[in-house]
């Protein structure tokens, strides 16, 4: 970005395509980002502390971070490490320190309570990964493939896409534009006309929540036909013989029926399929969050497998990471099933997936009494209060809390039942010598703070 200043204030940004993969573009956060980082939309310019009286009031960073540390070691001590819990909201993902910083500091005390919004909204995926197993060489680049599968999911608007979905974060527009000139097909698969879908060659609008018969039906055409990908499936994949047994009743016309789809547009997706050299079939939050969700990702995913849909040996990795390079290797981690070992919730016999306990639990966690129940929880750039989807639920729960600690830039409605309020910096805040202050505190103390983030 290349940012104008005036008068020690930012007036305005454009993107710097010099040396950017994705050119000059810049999304509308990006752009909303200059008013935010002037104050726009109450940004909070300083820590605040829930007094007596249930209001807010203004205190320092450093003395909010003291009283906090000082309330944990106490619960921890008389409760143990479990009274202690973590949420990473969608606000966070980007930070990436923060967010390292975060699962050290879960690590460190010993708490096994750390959810976020992936168990809300995309937790599907995870079952599937932890029920199929994982290609450990990833997914292919949208600047390598040839087919395009993107099931309920609108990069053109959420920027989300990979590992989960063809597309580039960065241009998403620029990236399918460039993808159809290489002659790659686009196939869109929403009940719901999307902006993503004036990209495609082919769009697919079944009833919601018949995903995993549409692509039961797909399978069964690939396994009917013997045009799956073979020498993938041979050296990757097993019980293909029971996915054939799964698949035996959607045909192609009784899907058709139930999903309300033309029966021609699900021969011909398997036709494309089929012919693909490199396909990537994905979805987004849409089969995740509608009906029968586990069943719909881990059969779009079974349909990926079927065709081969990963990178592979030779193939170019366009990203291998800066400061710590991956090796890629062609090769398969095992299903886990990892929420059937380790760690469980103390109020269901559920553990974790990918080191997560699942947040719908969250109010049952904190709320039913006995030993290890939630005391305290620390929310990073989130509003579980809303994202759980029952403040009925929620808010009880959050008001029990012994201690509620948000860190977050705006003053949500989980941050206004919150004991203490910390103002996040934001990214276009630059080092000056003011902020020497905060590197002193770090070194002797562990501790960061000032008394706002206006000084």
């Amino acid at each position: 970005m290349e940012l104008t200043v005036e008068g020690n204030r930012l007036i305005g940004a454009t993107g710097d395509g010099s040396v950017s993969p994705y050119g000059g573009y810049m999304c509308v956060k990006g752009l909303a980002s200059i008013d935010f980082h002037n104050g726009a939309e109450d940004r909070l310019m300083h820590s605040l502390k829930r007094a007596p009286t249930g209001q807010h009031v203004e205190t320092s960073s450093a003395q909010a971070l003291d009283e906090i540390a000082s309330k944990l070691r106490e619960l921890i001590a008389e409760h143990g490490p479990r009274s202690v819990a973590f949420f990473h909201g969608t606000g966070a993902y980007r930070s990436v320190l923060g967010g390292l910083l975060e699962r050290a500091f879960a690590s460190k005390i010993g708490s096994p309570n750390f959810l976020s919004t992936m168990t809300i909204d995309q937790s599907a995926k995870w079952v599937t990964a932890g029920r199929m197993g994982v290609m450990t060489s990833g997914k292919p680049s949208t600047r390598d493939i040839d087919l395009a599968v993107i099931v309920g999911n609108n990069p053109l608007v959420s920027h989300q896409t990979y590992p989960f979905a063809a597309g580039e974060s960065g241009s998403p527009a620029k990236a399918f534009a460039e993808a159809k000139a290489r002659g790659a097909h686009i196939v869109v698969i929403d009940p719901r006309r999307t902006e993503t879908a004036r990209y495609a060659d082919l769009l697919i609008q079944p009833l919601p929540g018949q995903d995993a018969a549409l692509f039961a039906g797909i399978a069964y055409i690939l396994l009917r036909d013997g045009t799956f990908n073979r020498r993938f499936c041979e050296r990757f994949v097993t019980q293909l013989d029971a996915l054939r047994a799964a698949t035996a009743p959607f045909t192609p016309e009784r899907v058709a029926q139930r999903a309300d789809v033309p029966i021609e547009h699900i021969e011909l997706l398997a036709k494309w399929l089929s012919e693909a050299k490199r396909p990537f079939v994905g979805s987004g939050s849409g089969p995740s969050m509608s009906a029968h969700s586990n069943l719909n990702d881990h059969m779009i995913e079974a349909v990926n497998a079927l065709v081969g849909g990963y990178r592979r040996a030779g193939d170019l990795v366009r990203n291998p990471g800066t400061l710590k390079p991956r090796v890629i290797v062609e090769s398969v981690a095992n299903a886990t099933r990892s929420w059937e070992k380790g760690a469980k919730c103390r109020t269901a016999d559920i553990g974790t997936l990918y080191g997560e306990l699942p947040t719908a639990l969250l109010p049952r966690e904190i709320l039913e009494p006995g030993p290890d129940k939630i005391r305290a929880l620390i929310v990073f750039g989130g509003n579980p209060v809303m994202a759980l989807g029952d403040p009925d639920r929620a808010i009880p729960a959050f008001k029990d809390l012994e201690l509620l600690v948000s860190l977050d830039a705006r003053m949500n409605e989980t941050a206004a039942l919150s004991h203490y309020v910390i103002a996040t910096s934001q990214h276009l805040l630059r080092h000056t010598r003011e902020c020497d202050y905060l590197t002193r505190l770090v070194c002797p103390t562990g501790r960061v703070g000032s008394s706002s983030y206006g000084e």
